[in-house]
């Protein structure tokens, strides 16, 4: 999690409980009124020391539950009234999909249809394994709560899988997603049933969508603008894009051992597969927009070997697949 917006409501929370502000932000270099006014960046290792503080501080097994009840569309800021425009959970799941890095860096999000059910399969990026389950916690609370106020309902046919052992405060689970809920799983799951994604929604605005969805846009593409190590990783890929290199490969052409390249491009709050992910999806999306070459041979020419990782990826990326992309740019043309 990153962002100014979930710093200051997790401090909020805490000072709910009576917690000061000063001793929740020990070690994080940031300020509360910088936090409370929105002028201040949080980058993913303060937003992380700041989880360790609260969680130490507060002594609550399932604050991550409380603190993610919390993060709401308008704690999303931009993307949170994107979603409240959207004209169908449909759409909603796909601006989640293509905007979500800009609420929560750290998170990786994979979809895939089974049958009649929509499978959202969500992994936390983080060394600290202390703090996972509450990252977990936190990201499934808030895409429930959101949902639901969305839709104005409860996800009755609704699943949740966790990836971890029942927790001894499990009870706190039950109350927050009135739904089915599994622990123990390969992976973290939200299952909803398709026939949920075709839903319309009464907060729906067509013209107010286009727009929140540009700002979004914009925002990410500021977000992707590499500096530093990460920029310079950036244009070795593009230089390599026939093949690109592995990560030891180009700590190697950078002079600089792996683990150094790891650490400064963390440092940038960002990863080598973030950076790779990111080139990959700006060459594809050249490659579909400006030519006639099948799905499979831009996913051939990328690197993969199976078309139908690539459609899974590219998804991943933009919130659309590959065919769609190339519709929507063929539309925009005519």
């Amino acid at each position: 999690m990153v962002g100014n917006r979930y710093a200051a409501e997790l401090i909020r929370l805490l000072k709910a409980k009576d917690i000061s502000e000063t001793l929740v932000l020990q070690g994080t270099g940031l300020t509360w009124d910088s936090l409370d006014s929105g002028k201040q960046t949080v980058h993913k290792r303060q937003m992380e020391q700041l989880v360790v503080n609260a969680m130490r501080l507060a002594q609550e097994p399932d604050l991550g539950l409380q603190f993610g009840k919390r993060l709401n569309t308008n704690t999303h800021g931009i993307l949170g009234y994107a979603l409240m425009s959207a004209a169908t959970m449909r759409e909603v799941v796909n601006v989640w999909l293509k905007y979500y890095k800009l609420s929560f860096a750290d998170l990786d999000l994979i979809y895939r249809i089974v049958d009649d059910t929509y499978i959202l399969a969500v992994d936390i990026k983080t060394e600290q394994n202390a703090i996972r389950q509450f990252m977990v916690e936190t990201v499934f609370a808030s895409m429930y709560t959101t949902a639901v106020f969305l839709l104005n309902e409860n996800l009755r046919d609704a699943e949740i899988w966790f990836d971890y052992p029942e927790p001894a405060y499990a009870s706190r689970y039950f109350e927050t997603f009135p739904i089915r809920i599994s622990f123990a799983r390969e992976q973290c799951q939200f299952r909803v049933p398709l026939s949920v994604l075709d839903a319309r929604l009464a907060s729906a605005n067509t013209a107010a969508a286009r727009i929140y969805q540009q700002q979004c846009d914009a925002m990410l593409e500021t977000m992707k603008q590499r500096h530093g190590t990460a920029r310079t990783v950036q244009k070795l890929m593009l230089q390599h894009s026939s093949n690109f290199p592995r990560i030891n490969e180009a700590a190697t052409q950078l002079h600089m051992s792996e683990r150094t390249l790891r650490r400064k491009l963390a440092a940038e709050n960002t990863s080598f597969q973030e950076v790779l992910n990111d080139v990959r999806h700006r060459i594809a999306c050249e490659y579909l927009q400006s030519t006639t070459l099948s799905v499979a041979d831009v996913a051939d020419l990328l690197g993969f070997t199976d078309p139908s990782n690539f459609r899974r990826a590219f998804a991943q990326w933009g919130g659309v697949s590959p065919a769609a992309y190339r519709r929507q740019k063929t539309a925009d043309n005519d």
